[in-house]
């Protein structure tokens, strides 16, 4: 993002008891792999088990959704996974505020809806598109669409 870009709205969600459980395994898988440690096969607990669970850690250790004068950004971890929409394709009027059953999960999860970005089970905010939607799990949707709205005004101002 150029220094030049205003952010109207950022929320960051840690997936905490992701972490968590990741780095209980990773513990569990780790011991096993060093009191099993027959013909060298603790460095194979580390590349085959360890190393993935590391790397879905950094993939999805967190959801942050940020709106600036441009685009809408909704991405995970360190950021390979993420959706980005211009301001201008959203339809903030047509936008609502969804109680996102349990069964939808976490992550990138495909709904009858779209591609929902979610790190919770509470609500979302669903935006459409004239060819697809920004649909994110947020903890404070009126105030994202609210911002959303802000932006595309300032946008066409």
């Amino acid at each position: 993002m150029s220094q030049d870009q205003h952010v109207y709205y950022r929320e960051r969600q840690p997936l905490t008891w992701l972490l968590s459980i990741l780095i209980i395994v990773a513990i569990i898988l780790g011991a096993i792999g060093y009191y099993d440690r027959l013909l060298g096969q603790f460095v194979l607990y580390l590349l085959y088990i360890l190393l993935p669970i590391t790397i879905i850690a950094l993939l999805f250790y967190k959801l942050e959704i940020k709106i600036t004068d441009k685009m809408a950004v909704a991405s995970f971890g360190i950021g390979l996974i993420k959706r980005s929409i211009s301001i201008n394709e959203l339809l903030p009027d047509k936008a609502e505020i969804i109680n996102t059953p349990w069964i939808w999960g976490v992550g990138y999860r495909f709904t009858t809806k779209g591609v929902l970005l979610n790190a919770s089970f509470n609500h979302a905010l669903y935006v459409p598109t004239s060819s697809s939607s920004f649909f994110v799990g947020t903890r404070f949707p009126e105030k994202l669409l609210e911002k959303i709205k802000e932006a595309k005004l300032a946008l066409h101002q």
